[in-house]
């Protein structure tokens, strides 16, 4: 039960882990003295941390650390004839697509 809870909330890369992270290193921060200094490399490190997982080469590179490859969607007739919803998925930003639409429809006016 304890070993679950622990392995959810210190996973590095997780948003437990970086709510956790960044309240240790917040209240290490309030702090006065060298704790105060403990608590500037902690949230240095996490933001870095964070940074450099959120690289593709670092992902990629993990993978092949892992040797594990996603496998592709395998779809068949009956699969397919048993589904109730089609489902599409945007990788698009709703504020960024909201931007690129009004900059596109900025140039289509004559006035803009």
């Amino acid at each position: 039960m304890i070993s679950e809870i622990v392995k959810a909330l210190f996973v590095p890369g997780s948003l437990s882990f970086l709510v956790v992270g960044f309240t240790i290193g917040c209240l290490l921060l309030a702090a006065r003295g060298p704790a105060r200094q403990l608590g500037q490399a902690t949230l240095v490190v996490l933001v870095l941390t964070y940074l450099m997982l959120s690289l593709p080469w670092v992902a990629d590179r993990l993978l092949q650390e892992l040797g594990v490859r996603p496998a592709p969607a395998q779809i068949d007739a009956l699969t397919a004839s048993a589904s109730k919803a089609i489902v599409v998925v945007s990788g698009d930003h709703p504020w960024g697509g909201s931007w690129k639409r009004s900059a596109c429809i900025a140039k289509r006016r004559p006035d803009g």
